[in-house]
């Protein structure tokens, strides 16, 4: 199974658009202490996805480390590379992180 990993201090505001936190087996999502996850976050660990400490995280962000399925033939799975997002990071209101 996948490996969701939270410091201490991490806050979720999900109040009136979920926050949704995804691993895959074999994946690893780690968060580090005092970072804010604001509502509609979407994040999704085929890999890894390693979010440092204090980092701000607006609406509807989207952050995925996998294609999740090939470009060219749906059936087979995509490409995943890991995502390193460091300290002190803040991201906007409905940015994408990609691979």
């Amino acid at each position: 199974s996948g490996q969701l990993c939270l410091e201490d201090r991490v806050r979720l505001r999900g109040n009136h658009v979920p926050v949704e936190l995804a691993v895959a087996e074999g994946g690893v999502l780690s968060i580090g202490s005092r970072t804010f996850i604001n509502s509609g976050t979407s994040i999704s660990a085929v890999t890894q996805v390693f979010i440092g400490k204090r980092v701000a995280i607006g609406n509807y962000v989207l952050i995925m480390d996998s294609d999740f399925h090939d470009v060219s033939d749906h059936t087979q799975p995509g490409k995943s590379a890991p995502i390193y997002i460091e300290d002190d990071v803040w991201i906007a209101a409905r940015a994408t992180i990609l691979k």
